[in-house]
């Protein structure tokens, strides 16, 4: 009866999505790997709208109702992305030996948020 139980895509993620919102996993890994699933898919995302932009293109995002719709739930899921990406670095730093790289990665963190901020006001603004 010493059977393994596989652990699926889906449990894995959900498991490490838990864990990185807790803090559990090395600082390392959250940051450049968190990091890289919030980028890859702001780039992408970006990309399309970019693509939807093109003076050639004979359609603008705009425009068609169903595309400008996804894109703004893309926007909402990767700002969800990007609260999950800085809380877990931060928890993160709590189960690391005080250092240099701990206190970069809260710095690196603050100061995303901060321009975040900044950036939505201005925004707001014009």
């Amino acid at each position: 009866m010493n059977e393994k139980k596989s652990e699926g895509i889906a449990q894995f993620m959900a498991r490490w999505c838990i864990d990185g919102w807790k803090g559990k996993l090395p600082l390392k890994a959250m940051f450049w790997g968190g990091g890289a699933v919030w980028f890859i898919g702001f780039a992408l995302e970006r990309g399309v709208v970019t693509l939807f932009r093109v003076p050639q293109s004979p359609y603008y995002a705009g425009e068609l109702y169903v595309l400008d719709s996804l894109l703004r739930l893309c926007e909402w899921i990767l700002m969800a992305a990007f609260v999950w990406w800085c809380i877990g670095v931060w928890r993160s730093v709590d189960h690391e030996v005080p250092g240099v790289w701990p206190t970069t990665a809260r710095g690196i963190v603050a100061l995303l948020v901060i321009s975040n901020a900044i950036s939505a006001f201005v925004g707001l603004s014009r």
